[in-house]
């Protein structure tokens, strides 16, 4: 099915589609006609597979917006993904997070069992829930680096 129906907030006319054949595969598509936004969701037998993926804002507010997330078997892997910033969780208990705007890193193993995070200036190194290692920064005075 596709057509057109205004939005209610804005009166922004949509295009809407959606396919499927249920239990097998299911698709949906919300669009706005401007290509100010758009929404679309799936999944595949259920909860062997689903994502969503949204694009965009409608007015006012007008900041970016990229969000992606896609499951396998309902959790057994979970990827999000929302303006640079990525979370992997792993069954049954590994996450991998990613911030690209402030370039920071952590994974971990059943929380702080062990953990590693790594972020511009500074590292760190969880084991058995106790912390095992602080890198701190190293500051350059003129030729000579030296540690905090």
């Amino acid at each position: 099915n596709s057509g057109s129906s205004p939005r209610a907030a804005f009166n922004e006319p949509v295009h809407r589609s959606e396919s499927g054949l249920f239990p097998l595969w299911n698709y949906e598509c919300l669009s706005s006609t401007t290509g100010r936004w758009s929404r679309a969701s799936g999944s595949l037998l259920l909860a062997l597979f689903d994502y969503k993926h949204e694009t965009g804002r409608m007015p006012p507010n007008t900041t970016p917006h990229d969000y992606s997330r896609w499951r396998v078997l309902f959790g057994l892997y979970h990827h999000e993904r929302l303006n640079g910033t990525t979370s992997i969780d792993l069954f049954p208990a590994i996450t991998i997070d990613r911030d690209t705007a402030v370039d920071t890193r952590k994974i971990s193993f059943l929380w702080r069992l062990f953990r590693y995070e790594r972020a511009p200036g500074r590292r760190a190194v969880d084991l058995l829930f106790l912390p095992v290692w602080r890198g701190r920064p190293a500051i350059e005075s003129g030729n000579q680096k030296i540690k905090e």
